[in-house]
C-alpha cells in the first residue's frame, strides 16, 4: 500500500532501482558493441568466404578453359591437316574428271 504521505519508495529503494537502471544501461551498450562487433566479423567472414567461392569457380573455369583446348587441338595436327587436304584433293580431282 502507498503510505498517504504521497512518497512512494525510500530513499534507500530509489538509490538502489537507481543503480540497477545505471547496470542495465552500461549491460546494454556493452552488448550491444559485442554484437556490433560479431556482426562485423561475420560480415567479413561472409566476404573472405565469398571470395574464395570466386576464385575457385575461377579456377574451375580456367580448367574447364585448358580442356576444351586440349580437345579442340586434334584438327591443328598436322596429319589431320595432310589426310584431309588429301582425301579433299582426291574428291575434287575425281569430281572434275568424271565431267
Amino acid at each position: 500500500m502507498a503510505p498517504f504521505s504521497g512518497q512512494l519508495l525510500t530513499t534507500k529503494l530509489a538509490i538502489e532501482l537507481g543503480q540497477k537502471v545505471e547496470r542495465f544501461e552500461i549491460q546494454l551498450e556493452l552488448e550491444k558493441e559485442r554484437d556490433r562487433s560479431l556482426s562485423r566479423v561475420d560480415l567479413d567472414l561472409e566476404r573472405k568466404l565469398r571470395q574464395l567461392e570466386a576464385k575457385s569457380w575461377k579456377q574451375q573455369e580456367e580448367r574447364y578453359l585448358q580442356e576444351i583446348e586440349k580437345a579442340h587441338k586434334w584438327y591443328r595436327e598436322p596429319t589431320f591437316i595432310l589426310l584431309t587436304s588429301g582425301i579433299t584433293f582426291s574428291l575434287l580431282t575425281m569430281a572434275i574428271i568424271s565431267r
